[in-house]
């Protein structure tokens, strides 16, 4: 995707979708692959007047490594309870 359309995407969904709200903080969940897209997220955040953006990476191939050898149905790499209980928004990024 070109650099402009990522950016207009990124001010759609910060601005938009979750309607970031000055000093509040916000989560990107989103797989490594959108790396590029996670930065443009958290650029956005930024100056729609964002306190604090959080970028949580996933791996799914070291993902299914992990659940393979450790043999876990669920699991929750990174605590978000705490950070989430100070009214943060949150973002998921999913891929096909």
């Amino acid at each position: 995707m070109q650099k402009e359309n990522l950016q207009k995407l990124a001010k759609l969904a910060v601005r938009i979708g979750v309607n970031i709200q000055k000093n509040q903080n916000l989560v990107v969940n989103s797989p490594i692959e959108c790396s590029e897209f996670a930065r443009a997220l958290a650029e956005e955040a930024y100056k729609a007047g964002a306190r604090d953006v959080s970028i949580n990476y996933s791996d799914e191939k070291f993902s299914k490594i992990f659940l393979f050898f450790l043999n876990i149905l669920y699991y929750n790499s990174f605590n978000t309870k705490e950070y989430l209980s100070t009214i943060s928004a949150k973002l998921c990024i999913f891929t096909q």
